[in-house]
């Protein structure tokens, strides 16, 4: 076990995929199918990638997040839900990028070897809308700015509708 968590190489049905999960003693996933796949610069990125969702606690704010969009659905939080998984995809990248020494070429390749692998794996791939907006971010080095338009401003309606949800729900049980 290390600072980031543990690494597992998994045996697969030719399926080429990584993902990281735990939600305090964090593991990262391989396919051996993908790790046969890639060179040792596009192996490194790949490693670098879920061990940035691995340092920023992704597993552990996905599943609040997936929770609380569930749960708050009708105010419009499943779609900072989906908007939060495509950045976290991104910044994930640039901190691989960014442990490449700027170099973009190994993720993108790891990238394009998993898309390639079958044609379900491109809606895997930073999840289903994910693929274009990672793209983006390699041709401009910036997050797309549909990402950032109005989180703010939905994320303080969504707090301020559960807490008054919360508080409507105990003076209900208090009987007020």
């Amino acid at each position: 076990m290390n600072r980031i968590g543990q690494w597992h190489l998994i045996h697969d049905q030719g399926e080429r995929y990584a993902f990281t999960w735990g939600l305090w003693r964090h593991h990262i996933a391989i396919s051996e199918s993908l790790w046969h796949a890639l060179d040792n610069p596009a192996r490194t990125a790949v490693l670098h990638h879920e061990a940035a969702h691995a340092r920023v606690r992704d597993p552990l704010q996905q599943a609040i997040l997936q929770v609380l969009s569930e749960a708050l659905h009708p105010l419009g939080l499943r779609s900072l839900y989906k908007r939060y998984l495509v950045r976290r995809e991104i910044t994930a990248d640039a901190a691989a990028v960014a442990a490449c020494q700027g170099d973009d070429l190994p993720l993108l390749t790891a990238l394009q070897a998993a898309v390639n692998s079958a044609p379900r794996q491109a809606s895997r791939v930073g999840l289903a809308g994910a693929l274009e907006a990672r793209i983006q971010y390699f041709n401009t080095h910036q997050i797309p700015a549909w990402l950032d338009s109005t989180i703010q401003f939905h994320l303080i309606v969504s707090v301020a509708a559960l807490a008054l949800t919360v508080t409507e729900g105990w003076l209900v049980w208090c009987h007020w």
